[in-house]
Order: structure tokens, then sequence, then C-alpha cells
């Protein structure tokens, strides 16, 4: 196998399925309500702002409908028009109650199976947590995440080479229950192994910023689809080069009492330290501009959606710069035999 080493708490079993398919969920790594501190800070973050992004956390991302005004949410807490935070670390240091997650003795030891070193650095931090009540525009198309940072070796198309390949691997741990109801993940399998494609805006009237879907699925991969129905505690570890999204949220503000209410996750790359760095202006970032079209969605709408198409596309240079600032400042380093070793004594 080329993608985990064998020593580690992956089971043969394990290490086969994620080798197929760029992905593997291990049930159970934290106990339930370990990481509900971290979603508590969450929603301080969300309510005090000004405390914090830009200071030790990157940005927080409001729904597009939020700011453009059609989507009222004024009378609610801060938490009901925010969709996700980027970047545990800002000009004042790392929020090291987000940072907790990531160097978590729980997590550690599968971290070192799949990179295959005893020191990490990370990319691409990031808390999502779909709230109750917002629409459609919440679903993230299916993408692959090494579209947005440039960490690894990659060959003329942008894809990851394969001394890379086995080097680097999302953890993506749920802080509660995630299900096709309030938007749980869902992935390709097997699309880890067909390189980087081309990304584009759906043909939506509005679109969160940067929620890219490749453009060029065919009917058997989405066929393949493969919703993954987590718990509290759960993680998924996938490929940067897996083809993913989520669906949106179909609870209402009404049912935010209920536990599935927030659909929450925390979400980290790992990745060898020392790791080359790709020259992020020479990558094929994929086609980027807002005017993209795509055909009719086929899939039902707790899907995420299908093919964005290239046409009248081009490449946005000012969201590779943001993407390049966002990835130096999530550059965090992550000793793991130290953190280890400190846990046992």
């Amino acid at each position: 196998m080329t993608l985990t080493r064998d020593n580690g708490p992956l089971s043969l079993q394990q290490r086969l399925f994620y080798e197929k398919n760029g992905y593997v969920v291990v049930k159970k790594v934290f106990a339930p309500g370990t990481f509900d501190y971290i979603h508590r800070h969450y929603i301080d973050v969300c309510r005090n702002k000004s405390k914090y992004v830009g200071k030790r956390v990157i940005s927080l991302v409001r729904d597009i409908n939020v700011v453009k005004g059609l989507d009222d949410k004024s009378h609610l807490p801060k938490e009901f028009s925010v969709i996700k935070m980027n970047g545990f670390c800002g000009i004042e240091g790392e929020d090291e109650v987000f940072t907790s997650y990531m160097r978590h003795r729980n997590l550690l030891p599968y971290i070192q199976q799949f990179i295959d070193s005893n020191v990490a650095s990370t990319a691409s931090h990031m808390y999502v947590c779909k709230p109750p009540g917002l629409s459609k525009s919440t679903v993230h198309p299916m993408h692959q995440d090494l579209l947005y940072f440039p960490q690894g070796e990659r060959d003329d198309t942008g894809a990851l080479t394969r001394r890379s390949k086995r080097k680097i691997v999302a953890a993506w741990t749920a802080l509660g229950p995630c299900n096709i109801e309030n938007g749980c993940l869902t992935m390709i399998p097997g699309s880890h192994w067909v390189g980087l494609r081309t990304h584009a805006y759906p043909k939506c009237d509005l679109v969160n910023l940067a929620y890219f879907g490749i453009v060029d699925l065919t009917d058997q991969e989405l066929d393949s689809m493969v919703h993954l129905d987590m718990e509290d505690g759960d993680v998924v570890f996938f490929h940067p080069e897996t083809i993913h999204g989520s669906g949106f949220n179909q609870h209402r503000v009404e049912e935010a009492h209920l536990d599935d209410a927030f659909r929450r996750a925390i979400s980290v790359h790992f990745y060898e330290k020392g790791m080359e760095m790709a020259n992020w202006e020479g990558l094929p970032h994929g086609k980027t501009a807002r005017t993209a079209n795509s055909p009719p969605n086929t899939k039902p709408s707790t899907s995420p959606s299908p093919r964005p198409s290239s046409k009248h596309t081009s490449n946005n240079p000012v969201l590779a710069k943001k993407f390049a600032f966002i990835s130096r400042m999530a550059n965090l380093d992550v000793d793991i035999e130290k953190l280890l070793n400190n846990a046992r004594m």
C-alpha cells in the first residue's frame, strides 16, 4: 500500500479501504462532547467578531443571501448567519482553543500513520457550522480540497506527484450528528486517483465565495456518491484529491434546539513538515468566474450540485492570492512525537 504506513491504529481493512476509496470513517476517535468547548468558543467568535477575526482567526464567512440582505437574520444570534470560519491563526498568533484539536493525543497516531512522519505542518483549518434556516446556497458542490492550497510537488496538471501523494491527509471530525438532513459530507469513492479536475462556480443566482464545483463529473461518478452519516467524535480521514461536497441544512430556525440542528465539524489538513510547495501562480486553479453556467441538477437538492460548466469562465488571480495568504497563515506545525510522549508522562 502506498498511502499509509504499516504501524498505527488503522486496521489493515481500514488501510485497504482508504487506499481504494480515498477516505475512511473511523468511529468514536473522540468521546461525545469532547469538543463542546470548541463549539462554545466558535459562538463567542461569531458574536464578538472584532475580538478575534484577523487577530486569532482569519475570517468568518456569512452566507451570501445574508450578505446581500435577501435573508434577514438580524433578529437572531450571529451564528445563524455564519456558515464557516477559516484559519486558526491570525496576526496575534494562533487560537489555542481551535488548535487544541489538531494537537489532540487521540488524533495524532492516525496522522502519523497517514503522513509517515513524526512532525507535521497544517493547512486549510476550518470550523464548519451549517446553521438551521439558511438556503440551498450553503450546499458545497463536489470539489477537491487540493484546489485551495499549494502544498506538495505537482505534475503539469496540478495533481500531486506520487512522492507527495502519500504525505498529506485531511482529518474532518463531526462535533455532533452529521446526516443527509443537516448537510453531511458526500464522497465519490476512488476519485483520489484521477488527478486535479477543473472547477467552476455552479449555475446559481448567488454563490458563496469560493464554493467551486468540478466541471466534468460523469454520470457514473454522480451515481457512486456516498453520504457519510457520522456522530459526534467520528472522524473521516480523506485525501485532498478525493472529490467530495456537502448538502444544505434542511432544519428550520424553529428547530434550533434539536441536537442535529447545527451541522458542526472541524477540519484540518496535515502534511509532512518540509513538503515541497508548488508555485501557486503556476498552478491550474480551475475556472473561477461567477459567470459559469451548468446543466440542470439531476440529483436531489439534499446532495451537492453536480456539474458546473467551464463556459465563459476565467482564472481569478485575486482569489488565488487570497488562498495563498490563508495557506501561509494556516501553516502551523505539530510535533507529533513530542506531544504523544508528553501525553504518556
